[in-house]
């Protein structure tokens, strides 16, 4: 697979990473009331648009807003109540890691 591809699916399970509850693959909708949810949406969105159009440079924006959230996410996981290793979490780790991979690496 091309980088460009690693990126796509990447952007497609960070959105794809908001929608899942718990540890198993439920979907809710109420996940989506919380801003920094919604905005991780958007960005796992965008990751996956802007590589499909070819401009790198706002995808990679896009990654790292992602994985900024992603580290804040797994700060405060942190300081609360215990590390949860969860499906949502694997899947927005994984799709994070492909979108740096994709639009952070080199041209080829």
């Amino acid at each position: 697979m091309s980088r460009k591809n690693f990126g796509v699916l990447g952007g497609l399970l960070i959105a794809f990473a908001v929608l899942l509850t718990g540890t198993g693959l439920n979907f809710a909708t109420d996940s989506l009331k919380d801003t920094t949810s919604l905005v991780l949406l958007v960005v796992g969105l965008g990751v996956a648009l802007l590589l499909i159009i070819g401009n790198r440079v706002y995808a990679s924006y896009c990654a790292i807003a992602a994985s900024t959230i992603t580290v804040i996410m797994v700060v405060d996981m942190l300081r609360g109540s215990g590390f949860d290793l969860s499906v949502k979490l694997v899947v927005l780790v994984v799709g994070v890691v492909l979108a740096l991979y994709s639009t952070l690496g080199s041209k080829k």
